[in-house]
Order: structure tokens, then C-alpha cells, then sequence
């Protein structure tokens, strides 16, 4: 029995690895963000953008990729790896998050073309 329960012991530290190793993964994609092209960066909080590159999103939260990556990293850090695979399935399809609270915590409401590029691009 000894036996048994050693074996399902090691079976779920090797797990508990795996989903530490993807959420690393993860993590380090995200750190590796950089800015959307057509904004230039004045400081971590501030950055100008022409009007031309506005769109239909004047939010600062849409432009600024670096805040969209600090924001799904806060995410992943608490949620379950599979409620975060699934949520970035979500981000990738429709560019935003599949709940409406998350938007109203996190300030976005959807998520940049350039950013979405570049944390589902593998390099």
C-alpha cells in the first residue's frame, strides 16, 4: 500500500512541475512584451501615440501592450493552468477577456492586435 501511495505522491509532484514549468513559460513570454510599434514610450507611465494609430480604441489600456502583458501575468499568477489555458484560448480568438469582471478589474477591455502577435507568436 506504502508503495502505492508513493508512487501517486510522485506522480502528482511530477504535475505540480509541469504546470510550475508552463506557468514559467509563460511568465517569461510575458516579460518579454515589448511596445506596440506606433507608440513611443516617455516613461513607464506615459507614452504618445499618433491620432492615426487610435482606431476605435482611444483607451491608454489598448495601446499600452506592457500593461496588457502585467495584467494576464497578475492573472496567471492566480488562477488554476487550466483556467489559464482556457482564458488564453479566449484572448486569442476574440482579443478580450471571456469574463466581465475581468475587464472591469483589469481596465481592459480588449486586447491589442500587436500584443495578442506577440505573446502567441513562438520565437
Amino acid at each position: 500500500m506504502s508503495d502505492f501511495l508513493n508512487e501517486f505522491d510522485n506522480a502528482i509532484a511530477e504535475i505540480e512541475a509541469v504546470k510550475q514549468r508552463l506557468i514559467d513559460f509563460m511568465s517569461d513570454k510575458l516579460d518579454k512584451v515589448t511596445d506596440a510599434s506606433y507608440i513611443k514610450r516617455i516613461s513607464d507611465n506615459c507614452f504618445i501615440i499618433p491620432s492615426s494609430k487610435l482606431g476605435k480604441d482611444w483607451t491608454a489600456q489598448y495601446h499600452d501592450t506592457k500593461t496588457q502583458a502585467e495584467e494576464l501575468k497578475k492573472y496567471i499568477e492566480t488562477h488554476t493552468i487550466e483556467k489559464t489555458i482556457s482564458e488564453l484560448r479566449y484572448i486569442k480568438e476574440h482579443k478580450q477577456w471571456s469574463n466581465g469582471y475581468q475587464k472591469q478589474l483589469t481596465g481592459i477591455a480588449n486586447f491589442n492586435d500587436e500584443f495578442i502577435e506577440q505573446i502567441f507568436t513562438v520565437k
